[in-house]
Formats: structure tokens, C-alpha cells, sequence
């Protein structure tokens, strides 16, 4: 039951944010305007452009982001393309925006440039000095797609006469774990993502920079003029303001890799949310259970570190009490098994949500909110809160009225002829806790699959 109320809320949140998954959505201009949808195109080799920790990153996502937001448009993403299927796809109308490297003169779409970079070329052994050929001798080397249409590219085909080449349609952070696993010798990519992989993995080294400057091009339809210009209009004031200043600091190379250095203290991880990705997607597969939920819960509760304790003694990335862990045969010397400490706080959620006592006409949303509001401050509070509601003539599967009901548990001036119950002082946090749980699952369902 919980696993269904679960897809249900996923429904409705991912509508409300406007986060869609499709390969493919048709919307024209028109559809823009009426549905304050923008739908985006991204080439999976366009650089800077990553999932970092379950959130998007990237200046020119930043600037998607910003865009939208200043025309009321809600942003969805598509990144599963190569740059010529991006031309393909928006020429087509199936997109209303596309991002690639280098559009050129192509057919049916009008673009402008975003940014411009360059290409370098990593690897772990050091390199020769003043020989690239010497130091790739007859290695392997993987590169994004975009790189074929730079001189760099050209360059290495002269250069390097023994070393075999090869392509990817994946973006660097998916490709670096083929670089350190001996998979391939050296890989290419752009500027700020090397700065962020050697930071990542501290054997990673930069072996040679290509000097030619790469362009980053952000595509319209050319039947779609009006588009384009309000684009256009937008960005030639946009990088005037403050906020312009800012999205380029954020994704300079400097922050970049402070970015990398927060994300190795948040046990996060590029492509995905956290280290624990597997252990989560393994538990909620058992349990029956998004694991992109229990991510969300954990992030909430711990920041996902796993030797975590709480004044009031909860162990874990999921925060587990010990009279829980009991209530599951589970000893408190388990609790930092990340599996065990995540499998239990499947098996309650389940729990709760069986044993609550909803009504048949409980809205998913509700129902969802109440149990999460359950794993934060227990079941007997819940309990005590709904009995409140009822007993107060509003209604206890409304998540509405139980937090207000919870609000009242602690409210000193608050009295009730109709029922007894306990003080309960910790409502603000509960509040919160469900909220942020809500937002950060619909971030992570948006970005990871």
C-alpha cells in the first residue's frame, strides 16, 4: 500500500515541479506559452553539465534555470542525446530549446553562443614532459562525441599513430570510473570537469590542454522566432545583474572544486545522489520502497553519514532509535551497517502506514505526509494528533489538519474538553522535516533514474 500511495505522490509532485521524463515531448511555441513548459534539449556531451548529489549542476543550467524562472516557465530536462540529434530533435519541434557543442550553420534552427571553453586530456600515469605522443604511446584514449569537430581532435589523429581512439556518447563524471579502472588510458574533457574529477580522485592528473576554444550553443527552431528573441532579449540584460555574477562564480573553476571538496564530505557522488546509492536501490527493490526516497530521508536525517548519533541516541544514515531496531530483532551494535540501519527504516515506514488506521478515502498525499510525519516524531504522537483532529471536528487523514493538531499538542493555551492527550513541543520540526523529505525526493526523482 505504501509503494502505491508512494507513486501516486511521485505523480503529483513531479507535475507540480514539471519535471518529465519522456525521451520525447512535443511542444511547440504555442504549447510554451498555455503550459508554462519550457522543454529542453541537452547533448549528453555538452561540458559542465552534471548530476551532482541528486542536483543538477552546470552553468548552463544555470542559466536555463534562471531563464525559466523569470518567465514563469517550468524547465524540462531531456539528456539523453548526442549534439547532432539535438539539431535533429529541436529542427524537428519536438524540443522547444536544444544545448550542443558548436551548432555551426545548421539547418532548421537559429542558435547563439552560451559560453565558450576548451578540451584537456587526462590520465594517471605522469606524463612525459614535452612529448604527448612519448606519454600515450600506444595507449587507449576515450573522448566525448563534441570532440570530433575540434582541431584538437585532428591533432591527435597526427600525433598519436599507436594509440587507439575511441567515442562515448556519456559525459566525463560516467566516463572517469573507466579511468581509474584501467578500462582506458586517458580520456578528454573539458576544462572545469577535470578540475572537479582531479579533485574527486587524487590520482587523476592533467596531461596535456588543447588551446582551441570550444563553444557551448543553446538552439531554437528557426520557425520559432519569437522564442528565440525573447531569449535573446532576456540574456543581453540578464548578464548585466548581480544574479549574472553570481551563476558565473558558481561555476568557475575555483568552485568547482570547492563543489567536489563538499561533495566528498557529503559522501554524495556524481551521476546519482550518495555512496549508499546501491545499498538504497538494493533495500527499497526488497521492501518494496522508492530507494530515492529513503535517500530523501536520509539526507534530512544524517547528510548520509553513517556513524551518526543523535542526542536522543538514534544511530545511523536513517537515524534509527534502539527501541525500533528492537522492535525488528535488530541489536544497537547493527545500526552502522548502512544496510541494516536503511532496511529497517523500510520495514517501519511500511509499518506505520499499515497500523496508522487510515480511511478509505485518505488522499495519497496525505496519507504519504502523515507517515513521514510519524517516522520524524513516532507513531503515538500521530496517533495522539489525529485523535485530536477527530475529537475537534477536522479531519485526521487530512495532513492539514493533523499538523495543526500537532501544533496544538504544544501549544500551552490550548485545552480540550473532549480528550486528554501529552504535550508534544517538537511540531515545528516535524513540519519541516516532512516538507524538505517532499522537495528533496521530487529533486532527486526529477534527476536520477
Amino acid at each position: 500500500m505504501f509503494y502505491r500511495n508512494i507513486i501516486i505522490v511521485l505523480f503529483l509532485v513531479l507535475s507540480f515541479l514539471g519535471c518529465d521524463r519522456n525521451e520525447y515531448v512535443s511542444c511547440s511555441r504555442h504549447n510554451v506559452r498555455v503550459d508554462s513548459l519550457l522543454n529542453v534539449c541537452v547533448a549528453s556531451d555538452v561540458p559542465g553539465y552534471v548530476v551532482v548529489g541528486g542536483e543538477r549542476y552546470g552553468y548552463s543550467y544555470g542559466l536555463l534555470k534562471a531563464y525559466s524562472d523569470s518567465m514563469g516557465y517550468r524547465l524540462s530536462l531531456s539528456t539523453d542525446v548526442v549534439s547532432p540529434d539535438v539539431v535533429r530533435n529541436v529542427g524537428a519541434g519536438r524540443f522547444d530549446v536544444g544545448l550542443m557543442i558548436g551548432c555551426g550553420h545548421a539547418k532548421d534552427v537559429t542558435s547563439m553562443t552560451l559560453s565558450t571553453t576548451h578540451y584537456v586530456l587526462l590520465g594517471m600515469a605522469p606524463p612525459v614532459e614535452g612529448s604527448l605522443s612519448a606519454t600515450v604511446g600506444n595507449g587507449t584514449v576515450m573522448m566525448p562525441w563534441g570532440f570530433r569537430s575540434t582541431r584538437g581532435y585532428d591533432m591527435l589523429l597526427d600525433t598519436l599513430r599507436r594509440a587507439e581512439l575511441f567515442f562515448s556518447p556519456k559525459d566525463c563524471y560516467e566516463l572517469v570510473d573507466g579511468l581509474t579502472d584501467g578500462q582506458f588510458d586517458f580520456l578528454v574533457c573539458e576544462a572545469n570537469e577535470a578540475q572537479f574529477v582531479m579533485k574527486l580522485m587524487k590520482d587523476v592528473r592533467l596531461i596535456y590542454e588543447f588551446r582551441e576554444k570550444v563553444v557551448v550553443d543553446i538552439v531554437f527552431n528557426s520557425s520559432d522566432n519569437q522564442l528565440y528573441s525573447d531569449f535573446k532579449k532576456w540574456m543581453d540584460g540578464y548578464v548585466q545583474t548581480d544574479d549574472y555574477k553570481y551563476v558565473c562564480d558558481e561555476y568557475s573553476v575555483r568552485e568547482a572544486i570547492a563543489a567536489a571538496k563538499q561533495l566528498k564530505r557529503n559522501n554524495g557522488i556524481v551521476g546519482g545522489i550518495s555512496i549508499w546509492d546501491d545499498v538504497m536501490r538494493q533495500v527499497g527493490e526488497e521492501e518494496g520502497i522508492d530507494w530515492r526516497l529513503l535517500s530523501a530521508i536520509a539526507y534530512n536525517e544524517s547528510g548520509f553519514r553513517q556513524n551518526v548519533r543523535s542526542g536522543a541516541g538514534a544511530h545511523g544514515i536513517m537515524q534509527i532509535m534502539p527501541i525500533t531496531a528492537r522492535h525488528f530483532g535488530v541489536k544497537n551494535s547493527q545500526l552502522s551497517d548502512p544496510k541494516v540501519n536503511i532496511t529497517v527504516a523500510a520495514k517501519l515506514l511500511k509499518e506505520m502506514d499499515e497500523s496508522i488506521g487510515f480511511g478509505d478515502n485518505v488522499l495519497p498525499v496525505d496519507r504519504f505526509s502523515i507517515v513521514l510525519a510519524a517516522y520524524n516524531c513516532g507513531i503515538g504522537t500521530i496517533r495522539s494528533a489525529r485523535r485530536l483532529a477527530a475529537a475537534e471536528g477536522e479531519n485526521p487523514d487530512a495532513w492539514d489538519d493533523v499538523s495543526h493538531c500537532l501544533e496544538l499538542l504544544g501549544d500551552n493555551n490550548f485545552t480540550s474538553d473532549v480528550i486528554k492527550f501529552r504535550r508534544f513541543r517538537g511540531a515545528d520540526e516535524t513540519l519541516a522535516f516532512v516538507d524538505k523529505v517532499i522537495e528533496r525526493y521530487a529533486l532527486y526523482c526529477c534527476n536520477v533514474e
